[in-house]
């Protein structure tokens, strides 16, 4: 996947949690063909995108030491943060 995101006015809505639910629990479940071989999931995040933080952050993501310089075209602060979460067993997060 290479992009999750709810436009402005469908947000606070469980949307998000819905579409991630599915993604951790494809990559979890082994219910997709390949899925058995996932170990981690992560993510790029605009750094000042705190609602999306908290949500991956529910999911058992976490923020690592990486930060991604310039990986927004078009905003001003253009950095990205790295959050990760382990699958196959050793994931958690909202259920």
């Amino acid at each position: 996947m290479a992009v999750l995101a709810v436009l402005a006015p469908y947000r606070d809505r469980g949307l998000g949690s819905l579409l991630l639910r599915q993604v951790v629990d494809a990559a979890e479940g082994g219910k997709v063909k390949g899925a058995e071989d996932v170990r981690e999931i992560y993510c790029h995040v605009w750094e000042e995108n705190g609602g999306a933080r908290r949500l991956y952050e529910r999911f058992g993501f976490a923020a690592d030491k990486e930060r991604v310089m310039n990986y927004y075209k078009r905003i001003n602060n253009p950095h990205a943060v790295v959050l990760r979460r382990a699958v196959g067993g050793g994931g958690g997060g909202a259920r």
